[in-house]
C-alpha cells in the first residue's frame, strides 16, 4: 500500500497458502458458555410505553405562540375541575380569554412501565416534550395528562363516519418540570406519572390438553389436564435457527435430566425452537405451582454453549475510538472519502459460515489497520464503515455510541 496525493488503499489477491491461512482464521470461532438470561428474554416481560397530551402552564412568555389550540385544551381541563367555561351555541368552549396568553402550551408526555410490571398507584418518571413554537418549558408545570397505551384507532360509528375509539386511561401525569442539560423544549417530571391500573405482565400461559394413549408424562389416557408454557425470545445479536435450536436442545436435555432423571429422554420434549427467535418450554410437573422458581432455574441455572462469532463494530465519533470484531467482513467496493480512496478487489469466493455464502469478502479489521497505517482520521474511517453499512456491503452489527 502506498500513499499518493489521493491516498490509495488496495487489498489485492493473495497467494494460495496465504489465502488458506486467511480462510482458517476467518472461519475460526469460540465456544462461549452463557446464562440464558444473557441471551434471551421472557415473552410477556416487555416494557410498556405510555403516551398522553397535556397542558403546561407557568411559562415566562415562552409558550405556544398561537395559543388557540392550547386555550381550547386548557378550557376543557378547567371545566373538569368545576370551573364555568363560557361556550358557544354548539357547546364548544370560548377561548378568547386565552388568545394572548403565551404562558401555556400543549405537550406530549411519555412514561415507561418497567418489564416486571407495576401496581396501581406506582409513581414513575415521565418526560415532557413541547411543540407549537414553544421555545422553553423552564419554570412550567404540567396540569394534567391522561396517559394511554398507544394511538387511537378509527372505528365506524352508526352514521357511517369514522371516529377515534377511546382508549382506557392507564395513568395520570402532572407536576413541575425539571430541565436537563441545554435542552429547553423537553423536560422531566420525577415521579410525575401515577398508574391508575395494575400492570401484571404474565410470563407464562396455561392451556388444557387431552392426554393421549401413550403419554411420557404419566397422565391417564383420555383425561384432560392443565399445562403451563414459558416462551423465550432470543435476543437479536444471537438470533438464528441454529442458535434457537441449540438453546432448545440443551435446555430440554437439562430439564429431562434434572426433573425426570433422564428417563425417556428420547421421547420427552420439554423445549422446542418454534423459529429463529422463539423457544417454547413446557413446565415440568415439579414446577407447575412454582412458575417464578422455574423461570429462575431456566434462566440462571441452565448453562448454554453457543458458537459465538465476534461480528460487532463499536464506534464513538466523539472520542475517535473504533472497536472491530474479528469476524466482521465486507464485500468488494470502491469508496472515496476526502483524500482517501478505498478500492477493495475481490480475491476469491469464500463460504465463511454454514451455508451463509457471503461471496468475495475481506476482513474489516485489515481495512481499518491499512487506513490507520495511512494516518486516516478516525472520522474518515467511521464514515467509510457507515458507507459500507448503508450500501449493504458490511457483514456485522454497527453500534454507534
Amino acid at each position: 500500500m502506498t500513499a499518493t496525493t489521493t491516498r490509495h488503499c488496495r487489498l489485492c489477491q493473495w497467494s494460495c497458502w496465504g489465502l488458506l491461512l486467511q480462510v482458517l482464521l476467518a472461519t475460526s470461532s469460540v465456544e462461549a458458555q452463557n446464562r440464558i438470561i444473557d441471551i434471551c428474554t421472557v415473552k410477556g416481560q416487555e416494557r410498556n410505553m405510555l403516551r398522553g397530551i397535556g397542558v403546561v402552564v407557568g411559562l415566562q412568555g415562552s409558550g405556544d405562540q398561537n395559543p388557540s389550540t392550547t386555550g381550547a385544551a386548557l378550557a376543557e381541563m378547567l371545566s373538569r375541575t368545576g370551573w364555568e367555561v363560557p361556550r358557544d351555541a354548539s357547546g364548544l368552549p370560548l377561548t378568547e380569554v386565552f388568545k394572548n396568553d403565551k404562558n401555556a402550551t400543549l405537550v406530549v408526555v411519555t412514561a415507561e412501565v418497567p418489564p416486571a410490571g407495576a401496581r396501581q398507584g406506582t409513581l414513575l418518571r415521565c418526560e415532557v416534550h413541547a411543540w407549537n413554537g414553544t421555545t422553553s418549558l423552564a419554570g412550567g408545570t404540567l396540569i394534567e395528562a391522561a396517559m394511554t397505551g398507544g394511538p387511537s384507532l378509527n372505528v365506524q360509528s352508526q352514521n357511517g363516519l369514522n371516529r377515534a375509539a377511546s382508549l382506557p386511561v392507564l395513568a395520570i401525569a402532572a407536576g413541575p418540570i425539571r430541565m436537563e442539560g441545554t435542552q429547553t423544549t423537553s423536560g422531566i417530571i420525577d415521579q410525575g406519572c401515577q398508574l391508575t391500573v395494575d400492570f401484571r405482565n404474565q410470563f407464562f400461559e396455561e392451556i388444557e390438553e387431552l392426554v393421549r394413549n401413550e403419554d411420557p408424562f404419566g397422565g391417564q389416557p383420555g383425561t384432560r389436564r392443565a399445562v403451563r408454557f414459558l416462551n423465550l425470545v432470543v435476543n437479536r445479536p444471537h438470533a438464528g435457527f441454529s442458535a434457537a435450536d441449540r438453546i432448545a436442545q440443551q435446555v430440554n436435555d437439562e430439564l429431562v435430566r434434572q426433573t425426570l432423571g433422564g428417563v425417556g429422554a428420547d421421547q420427552i420434549v420439554l423445549a422446542t425452537a418454534l423459529d429463529s427467535v422463539n423457544i417454547r418450554i413446557r413446565f415440568p410437573d415439579a414446577y407447575f405451582d412454582d412458575p417464578v422458581g422455574f423461570v429462575r432455574y431456566v434462566l440462571e441455572d441452565i448453562p448454554v454453549v453457543l458458537n459465538t462469532k465476534h461480528t460487532k463494530i463499536v464506534m464513538n465519533r466523539r472520542t475517535g475510538v473504533i472497536t472491530v470484531g474479528e469476524d466482521v467482513y465486507f464485500s468488494p467496493v470502491a469508496i472515496t472519502s476526502g483524500e482517501f480512496k478505498v478500492d477493495i478487489a475481490p480475491f476469491r469466493e469464500l463460504s465463511l459460515d454454514d451455508n451463509q455464502g457471503l461471496g468475495p469478502v475481506m476482513k474489516l479489521k485489515r481495512l481499518t489497520q491499512a487506513l490507520n497505517d495511512l494516518q486516516a482520521p478516525a472520522t474518515t474511517i467511521i464514515d467509510i464503515i457507515k458507507h459500507l453499512e448503508v450500501g449493504g456491503h458490511l457483514y456485522g452489527e454497527v453500534i454507534e455510541q
